[in-house]
């Protein structure tokens, strides 16, 4: 079993109450007047720390889980033509105000360079996740083929992105996930989609590898 940070939280705020019950309950009967009131004095620092940090931390790890983009799933990986850069496609599902107290998804793109890791993020475009009657998917999504490598977002992206890297990038070869979890870049590299859970999310990385050494070149968040 998985343990996660809210285990740990849980347990360490139950240990805290039964370390508080028994000392209140020895120092009634073991301690003078003085020594009970330094210990007060301790036990409400101690609180603070063990209790009001843990409570501060599960109200802002909420509130940053919402309002970051992290990917919740992966599209697809292609190389680009260059067949050494690499172009990430994911998607993050978001429930807040954007849609008006609906649920609503972001099309993401990372492009990144192999030879130094260097990671360009952008959002193509989002849409509801209401199923649409009759037809089947999304309002405003028919297909990852159809919606995203054939939207005119994603060319405005790709012609911006070129203009920053200084060369014309374009989609090449799509990258198929081996039988081990990785995606093979040729016979010496390949990519590998890591995952951190975190209290609200699962952070996802790609990790890029070089397989001859079984070395990691280098890791972007996603």
């Amino acid at each position: 079993m998985r343990i996660t940070a809210t285990f740990w939280i849980i347990f360490g705020l139950l240990a805290f109450c039964v370390i508080v019950s028994f000392a209140t309950t020895y120092a009634t009967t073991h301690l003078d007047n003085q020594t009970i009131e330094t210990i007060k004095t301790l036990a409400g620092a101690v609180f603070i720390l063990v209790v009001g940090v843990p409570i501060m931390y599960i109200v802002f790890s909420g509130f940053f889980a919402t309002v970051n983009e992290y990917a919740t799933g992966i599209f697809e990986i292609f190389l680009d033509t260059n067949d050494k850069d690499i172009h990430v496609f994911t998607y993050h599902n978001d429930v807040n105000r954007k849609s008006r107290g609906g649920s609503s998804r972001l099309i993401q793109h990372y492009f990144m360079v192999a030879d130094t890791g260097k990671s360009y993020y952008s959002v193509l475009f989002s849409h509801s996740t209401a199923s649409r009657p009759g037809h089947g998917g999304y309002e405003g999504f028919d297909s990852f083929g159809k919606s995203v490598l054939q939207s005119e977002e994603l060319k405005v992206k790709l012609a911006e992105l070129s203009k920053k890297v200084g060369r014309n990038l374009d989609l090449g070869e799509m990258l198929r996930k081996g039988t081990d979890d990785q995606y093979p870049i040729g016979d010496h590299r390949a990519l590998l989609i890591g995952q951190k859970e975190n209290l609200y999310t699962t952070q996802l990385t790609v990790v890029y590898t070089d397989v001859d050494l079984n070395k990691t070149l280098w890791k972007n968040k996603i």
